[in-house]
């Protein structure tokens, strides 16, 4: 919260256990949140896959915190999923809490160097970096434009769902279910999407 406050955006990876949190084979009865991702004070960042046409990793860790309340600036579009999904998974999750991730981003067939040899990893904290690279150069453009950085991102990005490109397919499958679907609007595997660069730089004003 204090480095919001001074400037800083922090964004983190959502994990890579679905439902499950950290252990994706895991056979919880509840579904287990994962933190930092679950804090509202970070921009939690969720997995995709297949390109042109994206859809929600499997991997991709989402849901509702057990500890924080939900906050204001997602209320409505976390109220929007659940209407969709109606009674799914009742009594596995809070539907009261911190939901998570924020947005998405690539998570699989990623290519790196190790050692100058290429390799393909996947996982959230490829995708956390890939989205961050997209708020740096949003940043750099509001420093030289405003002198100003954009700091805590969350309530800017909720009301700008339309600089996403939604994600309506996919789940984050474990503990013993197929996970939360993705559907039309915020959702706990992708977010609010990913992001459309042209469009969020726009809505920035740079």
């Amino acid at each position: 919260m204090q480095l919001g406050a001074r400037g800083t955006s922090v964004l983190v990876a959502s994990g890579d256990g679905g439902v499950g949190g950290s252990r994706p084979n895991n056979t919880c009865t509840t579904f287990i949140p994962t933190f930092p991702a679950s804090c509202p004070w970070v921009t939690a960042v969720g997995a995709t896959q297949g390109y042109p046409k994206e859809s929600g990793a499997d991997l991709s860790s989402g849901g509702f915190s057990n500890y924080f309340d939900q906050p204001n600036y997602q209320s409505f579009a976390v109220s929007g999923y659940l209407s969709q999904i109606g009674g799914l998974y009742s009594g596995r999750f809070n539907p009261g809490g911190r939901a998570y991730p924020d947005v998405g981003a690539e998570g699989t067939n990623i290519g790196i160097f190790i050692g100058g040899e290429g390799a393909l990893v996947e996982g959230t904290s490829a995708s956390a970096p890939i989205f961050s690279s997209v708020i740096a150069l949003i940043n750099d453009r509001s420093i030289s434009f405003y002198q100003q950085r954009l700091g805590f991102l969350n309530p800017l990005l909720y009301l700008r769902p339309e600089v996403f490109n939604d994600i309506t397919s996919g789940s984050n499958p474990s503990c013993g279910t197929t996970g939360f679907p993705a559907k039309l609007g915020w959702d706990p595997v992708t977010g609010l999407g990913t992001p459309n660069f042209p469009l969020l730089a726009d809505s920035f004003g740079v």
